[in-house]
């Protein structure tokens, strides 16, 4: 039996108990582990016990605030029918799984959101991400000081690693191209906007940043998809009318999915 002690925040050290407030650490190869394992399970509370025994950390506790992270960031229902799940589930496609994942992730983890789409898309691929940048971002976004400032820098350092807007090369971080995600996109706009077919004002699309999570850096691509999707008989209209622009969407999200709908 684990006879580790459990601890409280109140017991914690305070950088310690006041970082993990701020952002976690990502843990983006367990969570994608834990999307894939989702699928054995029917139950939630039994996949959630089994996740946390899956970790391998010697602390009960670590394992513990680790398993409460992943099921907050990629299970924040507390359900297993999750997009996530379904789209492992239907296309077993990495990229796609975690091009996904990366939306999940920034619609939950705010901070890291707002450096994403303040900074990251407002420079071009090539350009250096500097760890002060970061923590000038940091101290202004969450009023800390340098002492915690510098843990943040780490843990946003890897979640831009994790969800590739950036590459580290020679020890410096490069803003990273990333392909225009197409069928994360269409799936995303189904989930977010029409679950069930229905018409849709594009700028009301356009008005969540749900595209940006994705790494598309401007508007046009995404009327870019849309057209294409249009083209391809994924939305029944994409047409602009009396300056009013939308998409009427063909098939229902279950439907997109079950059949494997791709750009």
């Amino acid at each position: 039996m684990d006879r580790d002690t459990k601890t409280t925040d109140e017991s914690v050290s305070a950088p310690e108990c006041r970082v993990p407030t701020i952002i976690q650490q990502p843990l983006w190869e367990e969570a994608k582990n834990a999307v894939k394992m989702s699928l054995q399970y029917k139950i939630f509370d039994n996949f959630k016990e089994n996740l946390y025994n899956s970790l391998h950390y010697n602390s009960s506790q670590t394992r513990k605030i680790y398993n409460t992270n992943i099921i907050g960031w990629f299970f924040p229902e507390k359900r297993l029918d999750t997009l996530l799940n379904n789209v492992w589930r239907i296309y077993h496609d990495e990229k796609l799984l975690q091009e996904i994942m990366r939306y999940q992730y920034l619609s939950v983890e705010e901070g890291v959101a707002k450096f994403v789409t303040d900074t990251i898309l407002a420079l071009d691929p090539g350009d250096e991400i500097t760890s002060v940048q970061i923590k000038n971002f940091a101290i202004k976004t969450w009023d800390i000081n340098e002492r915690y400032a510098t843990e943040v820098v780490k843990r946003i350092r890897y979640a831009l690693l994790c969800t590739d807007f950036v590459v580290k090369r020679g020890g410096k971080l490069i803003v990273q191209a990333i392909e225009p995600p197409k069928t994360a996109l269409i799936i995303l706009t189904h989930y977010l906007f029409a679950q069930k077919p229905k018409t849709v004002a594009v700028r009301d699309i356009l008005e969540n940043p749900y595209w940006k999570y994705l790494g598309i850096r401007s508007e046009e691509v995404v009327r870019d998809i849309f057209r294409e999707a249009n083209s391809k008989g994924i939305f029944a209209k994409y047409i602009i009318a009396d300056e009013l622009e939308h998409i009427t969407t063909k098939y229902s999200l279950a439907e997109l999915l079950k059949r494997k709908m791709t750009l």
